[in-house]
C-alpha cells in the first residue's frame, strides 16, 4: 500500500506504517490496543490539517473496510481535513454502505473535496433511501460551485418529498450563487407546496436575479 506521497516527518512516516498493519486476524487485547493506535493517529492527523493525509486515510478505510469502528472515522476525518480529491474514487465505493451514518459522512468528505468530480457520487446520494444523506449529499453538492453540482442540486430540489431535504436544496442552490442555478429556483417557487420552503426560496431568488442581472 503506498501511502507516503510527500516528504514527512519521521513521527508521521511511522504513524503511517502503523496505519498499514491490516487489523484482520486481531482479537482480544491485541484488536483493542489496535484499535486505539489507529484512532490516534487519525485524530493526530485531523489536527495536522494537511490535505496529503486525506489519501492514507482513505486507504486505512478501504483496508480495514470490515471494521466499522475504524471506517466512521476515516471518512470523518478525511471530511474535517478535506481539500484532496485523490480520495474521491474510495468514498465513492463507501456511499453504497449499508450504515446510513457510513454514506452521509461519504456524503460530507466528498463536499469538502470541492471538487466537481465528486458530484456523480453525491447526486446518486441524494436518491439515498435514507432522507438524513439526501440531506447531506444535497447541502455537499453545496459546496461545489460547477454547473454540474448546480444541475444535480436542481434535480433533486424537484424529486423530494421532504420539505427539509427540499429546503436544503434552496440554499445549496443559494450557496453556489451562479446564475444557472435562477431556473431551478424559479420552478421551486411555482410548484413548491411548503411554505417554510417557499418563504426560503423566494428571497434567494430575488438575490441571485438582481446580482445576476436577471428579470
Amino acid at each position: 500500500m503506498n501511502m507516503v506521497r510527500k516528504e514527512m516527518s519521521p513521527e508521521v512516516a511511522r504513524e503511517l506504517e502503523l496505519l498499514r498493519v491490516p487489523l484482520t486476524g486481531l482479537a482480544g487485547e491485541r484488536l483493542v490496543r489496535a484499535y486505539r493506535s489507529k484512532w490516534n493517529i487519525i485524530d493526530r492527523f485531523v489536527r495536522m490539517k494537511e490535505s496529503h493525509l486525506a489519501g492514507p486515510l482513505a486507504e486505512l478505510a478501504e483496508q480495514d473496510k470490515e471494521h466499522i469502528s475504524i471506517v466512521i472515522p476515516a471518512i470523518q476525518a478525511i471530511g474535517n481535513i478535506g481539500g484532496n480529491a485523490s480520495v474521491i474514487p474510495t468514498l465513492g465505493r463507501f456511499s453504497t454502505h449499508k450504515e446510513p451514518v457510513v454514506r452521509h459522512l461519504v456524503a460530507e468528505a466528498l463536499g469538502e473535496t470541492r471538487s466537481p468530480t465528486a458530484v456523480g457520487n453525491l447526486e446518486r446520494l441524494t436518491l439515498d433511501r435514507d432522507k438524513l444523506v439526501r440531506f447531506y449529499a444535497i447541502s455537499a453538492l453545496g459546496k461545489i460551485r460547477h454547473e454540474t453540482a448546480v444541475a444535480a442540486v436542481g434535480k433533486a430540489l424537484l424529486a423530494n418529498t421532504d420539505p427539509k431535504v427540499r429546503r436544503a436544496a434552496v440554499m445549496a442552490l443559494n450557496a453556489q450563487a451562479m446564475p444557472m442555478a435562477i431556473p431551478h429556483l424559479k420552478k421551486a417557487v411555482e410548484h413548491e407546496t411548503d411554505p417554510e420552503t417557499l418563504a426560503t426560496a423566494k428571497p434567494i431568488l430575488e438575490h441571485l436575479k438582481r446580482r445576476f442581472g436577471v428579470k
